[in-house]
Order: structure tokens, then sequence, then C-alpha cells
């Protein structure tokens, strides 16, 4: 069990890694990194808050306890990530404040641009590999890049579409972007959240 603990840690300690080339100037002219600690837990934060939301727009909103049970989930995640205990707010009442206040501080930054860019859609190997699968995977994304931004601003929480600037989205997208999490919903466990990490 400890071992499989300590694989887990390393696992997610390579997603953390990735963060490492984000970094700029913000609209104040001060350095920032995605791995300081302060920032680090904004993004951490996000994570939870992503799957709270699907869950809310597919209609299955978590009762309390299942909401309390994730935001354990998401604390053994952010400990293995190198996040102090002191960092985390100390229950999902303290989470579900810090995120709200933390929404109206948001700034459009060089990052958030090109998120909200045209992305290449990368498909899976096994997808890749098939010349037939790969041609509908290349349609697939002509049909889609050009709208995946617009469905992420339906997903963002109306204070940070505000604070940062954007244009509300319209109520075509706000409906694909309840579809999408349906769907998300339906997958099987494996293919739309991390496994819980043993304890």
């Amino acid at each position: 069990m400890a071992r499989a603990g300590a694989t887990s840690c390393w696992r997610l300690s390579q997603g953390r890694a990735g963060l490492r080339t984000v970094r700029g100037i913000d609209a104040h002219g001060r350095p920032y990194h995605a791995l300081r600690p302060e920032l680090f837990l904004w993004v951490h934060a996000t994570y939870l808050d992503g799957v709270l939301t699907l869950r809310d727009l597919s209609g299955s909103s978590p009762a309390a306890d299942e909401r309390e049970q994730l935001y354990r989930q998401w604390c053994r995640i952010g400990r293995c990530l190198g996040l102090r205990e002191d960092d985390l707010p100390p229950d999902i009442d303290a989470f579900t404040a810090y995120f709200r206040s933390t929404l109206t501080t948001l700034e459009r930054t060089t990052p958030v641009r090109d998120l909200l860019g045209p992305l290449p859609l990368t498909p899976p190997r096994r997808v890749a590999d098939l010349p037939l699968a790969g041609a509908c995977w290349r349609v697939l994304e002509r049909l889609l890049v050009p709208h995946l931004a617009s469905v992420t601003v339906a997903l963002l929480p109306p204070e940070a579409v505000t604070a940062m600037g954007l244009p509300p989205a319209h109520r075509v997208y706000r409906g694909l972007a309840r579809g999408a999490a349906r769907v998300l919903n339906r997958l099987p466990h494996r293919l739309r959240a991390m496994p819980p990490l043993p304890l």
C-alpha cells in the first residue's frame, strides 16, 4: 500500500513538472510563476472546482458527504504535489470561500490568452496509427477547434469572466457545455477521473 501511494505521488509530480514553464509578467509588471505556492494552490483548486462544475452542469450535483470526500482526496493529491498543510483550506466550505474570493482577482495574462486561442486536438495513439480513424479525427478537429474557446468560457464562473474581461458565453455554448458535462459524467470512471490515492 505504501509503495502504491509513493508511485501515485511520483506520477502526480510529473504533472507538476509540466508547469515549470508557465511564467510571465502580469498586467502590473510583476513576475509570476505557476509553481509559487499561492499560485500553484490556485492551479490545483481549479481541478476540484472543475470536477464539481461538471457534476453540477450534468444535473448530478454531489451530495454534501461526497463533496467532502472529493475535498479530502483533493487535499491528499495537493500534499503529493508539494503543497503544505497550511496552504490548504481546512474544509470544503473554506475552499469554496477561498475559490470565490480569488475569482475576482484573476487577470487576462498571456497564458490565459493562449489557452483561449486555437489549440490542436492531439489524437490518442491508437487513433493516430489508423489512417481512416486519423482522417476522421482531422475532420472532427476542424469542426471543433473554432468553438472550443467559447465552450471553455461557458464553463467558467461568471466572476472569472468578468474579472478577465471576457465576453459572456452565448447560450448555445452554455448548452454545449452542459451537454459535454452530461457525456463526460456517463463515461466509465477510469476515463473521466483520477483514481483515488491509496491512504
